[in-house]
């Protein structure tokens, strides 16, 4: 595997619609991409420097230290929901896929706003194994450059079988398209 330079990740993440987090052990906010602006209202450099914390709704607040807990002891964590307070006070709910990267002691999370029509309020969905073995191994052919066409020559099955399995891999990350699955799988490590 090459070596991506961290320059180069971040630039990616600043083209993405979802907000990356960088976030220390203490809970300030190293990094955030430019999506921020979009989805809670502020410039990365407002909220660069401060808890994270800050920013949920106050209701939210109990639910979502645990769950940062959890993150910070090595858990991967997918499909958590909270909710946080935009720069103009209103709300959004936000969906999260976390994991703690001991290496720089910091968590990396990318959240997405949730925007479902008659999602009322249902309780957040949980985190979970996300992809099957199979679902896995075609990510794993998609990160490698592979045509639907020459995964399905390499699986032994049909190409439409392919495509199945790839939309059911976006639906699962919560993504629209193969650059945002494979961002979203390295941030979740599920291509190791």
């Amino acid at each position: 595997m090459s070596h991506i330079k961290l320059e180069t990740v971040i630039d990616f993440a600043d083209q993405m619609l979802d907000a990356v987090f960088l976030v220390d052990i203490d809970g300030r906010i190293s990094y955030v991409s430019a999506a921020c602006l979009d989805i809670f209202g502020y410039r990365p450099e407002e909220m660069i420097g401060r808890h994270i914390v800050s920013f949920v709704a106050p209701a939210d607040l109990g639910r979502t230290l645990e769950e940062a807990s959890k993150v910070i002891a090595g858990e991967r964590r997918v499909g958590f929901e909270n909710r946080y307070l935009r720069k103009d006070g209103s709300e959004v709910r936000i969906m999260w896929s976390a994991r703690w990267v001991e290496s720089e002691r910091l968590r990396i999370g990318v959240a997405r706003e949730v925007r479902q029509a008659g999602r009322g309020d249902r309780p957040p969905a949980p985190s979970c194994d996300l992809l099957t073995e199979r679902q896995k191994e075609v990510l794993l052919f998609l990160s490698r450059g592979l045509t639907y066409r020459e995964i399905a020559e390499r699986l032994g099955v049909k190409v439409s079988t392919v495509a199945t399995h790839v939309k059911s891999i976006y639906d699962r990350l919560g993504v629209s398209n193969k650059a945002e699955a494979l961002f979203e799988s390295r941030v979740l490590g599920l291509l190791g």
